[in-house]
């Protein structure tokens, strides 16, 4: 059992640093009126703390335990997490990361846009986070190929034991309930498999932490009640000589999300989701 820790989007958002790219540990909050989201104290390591409050009737309670990103290429024995970024920050309902060359290897660079939406400024709060990562080969001559993962640790109502969870038939869709009246949903468009497993020495954050090479295998649902993780795997994408990949993920607590034929038919919910400015 875990303890928890204490309108559309604008084409161009300006953004506010933060912090120096250097700090190891940095920490960062966008808000959109109520409804906030918030990279922990430790948000880049294997344990990615995130908050995510202003969704439910009790406007303090967290329902996001943690959220974060691992990559594994051909080369690579094991998963390894993005790691500390180069650049983060800050401003409004929007937060950009940067990764200028993620695990020193000269291999990809890796951008996150995420924006937080305040999806009901009335009586029934709700509210939704959108995080577009961007891969960028580094090569000007070879082609990469690489298997990215997202892992997701929802506690709603803020607590962290009585998490139930379905697969929705439209496809990576994963709505998340409370035996208290919450719930969330996790969707990652174009992602080739999920995995769902208790919070614990085998949940998915310890799968994707250890020594061996994982794929995920589309079990665990239905899940619970229980402590809930769950994360998603785009399998074999492969970015040609200093090509470029969005991957998308959709976090929703309250609300329900579009279909994901809507959500990525153009490549992005052009009413909601973030996009990268061409580089």
């Amino acid at each position: 059992m875990r303890a928890i820790l204490a309108g559309a989007v604008l084409s161009s958002v300006l953004f506010f640093a933060v912090g120096a790219a250097s700090t190891a540990q940095a920490q960062g909050t966008i808000v959109d009126g109520p409804v906030s989201f918030v990279r922990g104290v430790s948000p880049w390591d294997g344990s990615p703390g995130a908050d995510f409050k202003g969704v439910a009737a009790n406007a303090a309670e967290d329902q996001l335990f943690e959220v974060g990103w691992w990559f594994r290429t051909t080369a690579d024995t094991s998963e390894s997490v993005l790691g500390t970024p180069s650049a983060q920050s800050y401003g409004g309902a929007s937060s950009v990361i940067d990764w200028t060359d993620v695990g020193t290897r000269a291999l990809f660079s890796a951008q996150e846009v995420t924006t937080v939406i305040n999806l009901d400024p009335g009586s029934s709060p709700q509210g939704e986070v959108w995080m577009t990562l961007r891969l960028t080969n580094l090569s000007q001559v070879n082609s990469l190929t690489l298997d990215v993962f997202n892992m997701v640790d929802f506690d709603l109502g803020g607590t962290s034991g009585s998490d139930s969870a379905v697969l929705l038939p439209d496809g990576m869709h994963i709505r998340i309930t409370d035996a208290g009246g919450v719930f969330a949903e996790y969707v990652a468009p174009g992602a080739s498999a999920y995995l769902v497993r208790p919070f614990g020495a085998t949940d998915v954050g310890a799968v994707l932490g250890n020594s061996a090479v994982d794929d995920f295998d589309n079990s665990g649902l239905p899940f619970g009640p229980g402590d809930f993780t769950a994360g998603m795997q785009w399998s074999g994408i492969t970015l040609p000589p200093a090509g470029s990949q969005d991957l998308v993920v959709h976090l929703l607590v309250n609300a329900a999300a579009p279909p994901l034929d809507r959500i990525f038919a153009d490549g992005f919910d052009m009413d909601n989701a973030p996009t990268i400015a061409p580089q």
